[in-house]
């Protein structure tokens, strides 16, 4: 458990007993301790202690979660950051194309990392600022699908917000902003971001901050996904109202 400075309170924790996580649908074992988990959010804490079965039993299932994902979950809880997947290379020989990097700067469309936090003993403070410093993305060629690392912070965030863990949700978000500010459109890559926008609209609820991320940044590319990925941003627009309205919304200041 943490302590008024913020760091981690290591004689509660290896004194706590371990939680059972059954995870994914191969349903993988994992164990975390029990304070750690616990202190992550109040969600959690009642999963932990509270008088449903899985605290009783001290065990929980979560299908639904890959294991990639709730490795990086572990990681961050234990350490405050966790680590981005690599690229899965793909040879390609169609290289031809013009590639453009587009910058996304509206700080807006991700949540801000709170500079400070009340700590609850005594009324101390402690800082929650980003863990650092953030390595930049490496400009990725057209082999690299990056689609694996939007997915996993998407899914991370995803996860952080069903529990509402609020710094693991604003990591997420914060690594997801970057990778696509960095993100080469290689037009043989671009099918990355058709699969964000149908992962991130099935798993998060309306006006949800990582929705105005993906669609500002769709806006800002869209005259690309609709020139080499016409028939899957057809059917982005088509399926999903809030997309499309999103998409309008920052498209119509531009025609302006």
């Amino acid at each position: 458990m943490a302590t008024a400075d913020g760091k981690l309170d290591y004689e509660s924790l290896m004194t706590s007993k371990p939680f059972k996580l059954v995870v994914g649908p191969d349903k993988k074992e994992f164990y975390m301790h029990s304070s750690l988990l616990s202190q992550q959010s109040e969600p959690l804490n009642v999963l932990v202690n509270g008088h449903m079965k899985e605290a009783a039993q001290q065990e929980v299932e979560w299908s639904d979660v890959d294991v990639g994902t709730f490795v990086r979950f572990c990681q961050w809880a234990y350490s405050g950051n966790y680590t981005d997947p690599h690229p899965v290379v793909i040879p390609d020989e169609s290289t031809d194309g013009q590639t453009v990097t587009i910058q996304v700067d509206d700080q807006s469309i991700i949540e801000p990392f709170p500079t400070m936090a009340k700590s609850k003993k005594k009324g101390k403070k402690i800082t929650t600022e980003p863990p650092g410093p953030f390595s930049l993305p490496e400009p990725n060629t057209s082999s690299e699908d990056y689609s694996g690392i939007m997915l996993c912070h998407a899914g991370l965030y995803v996860l952080g917000d069903r529990y509402n863990i609020a710094l693991l949700r604003q990591l997420a978000s914060y690594k997801l902003h970057v990778t696509l500010q960095h993100f080469v459109m290689h037009p043989v890559r671009l099918d990355a971001i058709p699969k964000l926008v149908n992962y991130v609209w099935n798993n998060t609820m309306s006006k949800d901050k990582l929705r105005k991320l993906v669609s500002t940044y769709c806006a800002c590319i869209a005259e690309d996904l609709m020139k080499h990925f016409p028939t899957e941003f057809e059917s982005l627009v088509e399926d999903i109202p809030e997309f499309a309205s999103g998409l309008m919304a920052n498209i119509m200041p531009r025609l302006a």
